[in-house]
């Protein structure tokens, strides 16, 4: 089962994420209240937490069990192939570059284990680390599905993953707010941060909003609801002086936004299911794991041509991190997807 507007939103959600780190100081990114909201765009990372659990439970909706060597070639087969030529696009501007080397870091990018590592999760192509995350949610998934979904009523389900995200959150601000906390870079940031534990119940509550989905979410038009928690959204970014959001409190408002989206039957959907808005979705990841390499190198040029300017330098960039993405997407991942899946059968 497919929900071609969600698709969309991973694009929306990845150039987010992709200003955070490389366009705050264009323009109009680089004005208020832009400015404020582009400045904790990293919390997209939680949306796609949350929609990852969504759309494994669509995806594997009409199966009656999941076997895991099979599922986690399959999604083996959807996200390494981007991910290992992003680490090497990284070795390569290490190796031309003044940056220090990162062996260790490497080791662990190249198994997808550095968020299991405090000290480590940034380290190499830092946002890889939320692939590393992923990984830990891909092998439980199978054990989640055969024997949580398909054997405990929606009520106990809904009760596993309220307690994590209730234990998530009382242990997020308890570890921030006391004196064990240090501030990035540190063991204590990353255990809080970026630890995969710390964000499971993303992944679950996300799987569960898609069971209750499943059971009959009727569909009819909810642009003006979904206008409405995008507003909340921007106004919890804007005004938020209290709360730790990094790891998982948004998901209030994320899953039900991917339920009214996935429901939807409003101008947005009709938008989002153009098949160019679905294309950028599907290169989406591509996007999200190349821009690091992409943007320091696009700096190295700038550099060799003594020229810099935030908004050509950002816009360029953008630019040519769609064209990357798009040319991965077509000629790296779909063909190893489908050699893996006519190697294996999956």
């Amino acid at each position: 089962m497919r929900a071609d507007q969600l698709t969309f939103t991973r694009f929306i959600a990845a150039v987010s994420i992709v200003v955070f780190h490389f366009g705050k100081g264009a323009f109009p990114f680089n004005h208020y209240p832009l400015n404020v909201l582009f400045q904790r765009a990293e919390l997209a990372v939680s949306y796609f937490f949350v929609l990852s659990g969504f759309v494994m439970v669509l995806a594997y909706s009409k199966s009656e069990t999941i076997t895991p060597r099979v599922f986690f070639l399959n999604r083996l087969a959807r996200i390494y192939p981007a991910y290992l030529l992003a680490l090497l696009g990284m070795t390569a501007f290490h190796l031309i570059s003044p940056y220090p080397s990162d062996f260790r870091g490497f080791i662990l990018n190249v198994t997808m284990i550095q968020s299991w590592i405090p000290g480590y999760a940034l380290s190499f192509n830092g946002p890889g680390w939320s692939l590393s995350v992923e990984l830990f949610f891909y092998l439980s998934f199978p054990f989640l599905f055969n024997w949580i979904y398909k054997r405990w009523d929606w009520k106990n389900q809904l009760l596993l993953g309220l307690g994590l995200f209730l234990g998530s959150q009382v242990l997020t601000h308890f570890l921030r707010y006391s004196s064990f906390y240090k501030s990035e870079p540190s063991f204590q940031h990353d255990l809080t941060y970026f630890f995969p534990l710390m964000h499971w119940h993303e992944f679950i509550l996300g799987s569960i909003g898609g069971l209750l989905f499943l059971k009959g979410f009727r569909r009819r038009n909810l642009d003006f609801p979904i206008l409405i928690l995008s507003f909340l959204l921007a106004l919890v970014i804007l005004y938020n002086k209290w709360f730790v959001l990094n790891t998982g409190l948004l998901i209030l408002i994320f899953l039900p936004l991917i339920l009214f989206i996935s429901a939807n039957t409003g101008l947005f959907t009709k938008l989002a299911q153009f098949k160019w808005a679905v294309f950028m979705g599907e290169i989406s990841y591509g996007m999200y794991i190349y821009q690091l390499p992409v943007f320091l190198f696009l700096k190295l040029v700038f550099k060799e041509l003594g020229y810099f300017h935030s908004l050509v330098f950002f816009y360029s960039g953008l630019v040519l991190l769609i064209v990357v993405s798009a040319m991965s997407y077509r000629f790296v991942e779909q063909p190893v997807r489908f050699w893996m899946k006519n190697r294996y059968g999956f």
